[in-house]
């Protein structure tokens, strides 16, 4: 798994969520139904500004790399509150749902709606949002309301992180570094994630 740089920052980036459910329309009338299924999770398409020539270099071998092994990204959380966490785990394994509890946080530490974090299990990083803003409790245990529902049962004390990365596949003709004739670099790409 590459790490692609953290700086600099993206121009522009394009979240997408991908949804495996589907709506069901019978052909002969009646209630349309939503089928949800397992597996939901996050994409995201990121362009890069305009490089200097020694980052463009940087980032052309990160990706290529990243083509062939993978990347992570650190995810940028514009305009969220500025929180320590603490060191927040699970609280009890075999967890499954749109709710994840979880210990160790920071009493009173405020998390925000749609706020993105990981949950890493077996040394990957699942990304999650917060389907609700919340706080931890006194005694640093909250429950962790989810949009999707978790695609991987955590065991007792798997961490959380709070300052979140999306890792997952680069594809080939998403990997983009042009360096032009005023020698700086343009380009971006988009990273799927894993599972």
């Amino acid at each position: 798994m590459i790490d692609l740089p953290d700086t600099p920052g993206p121009a522009d980036s394009e979240w997408h969520p991908l949804d495996f459910g589907s709506t069901r329309v019978p052909p002969l009338g009646g209630a349309v139904q939503r089928i949800n299924r397992n597996g939901n999770r996050y994409a995201i398409q990121v362009q890069l500004p305009s490089l200097s020539l020694s980052d463009a270099l940087r980032w052309r071998a990160r990706l290529t790399s990243a083509v062939r092994e993978g990347a992570r990204w650190k995810i940028r959380q514009v305009g969220l509150p500025i929180a320590s966490f603490g060191d927040v785990r699970v609280a009890g394994a075999e967890q499954t749902g749109m709710f994840l509890t979880v210990d160790g946080g920071t009493a009173g530490a405020p998390w925000a709606l749609g706020q993105f974090v990981n949950l890493i299990v077996g040394g990957q990083r699942y990304l999650h949002q917060m389907a609700e803003p919340g706080a931890f409790a006194a005694d640093g245990t909250a429950t962790l309301p989810l949009v999707e529902p978790l695609r991987v049962v955590p065991g007792d004390n798997d961490v959380i992180d709070w300052a979140p990365r999306i890792e997952g596949f680069v594809p080939q003709e998403s990997a983009v570094m042009r360096i032009g004739s005023d020698r700086r670099g343009y380009g971006g790409f988009y990273i799927e994630e894993m599972g």
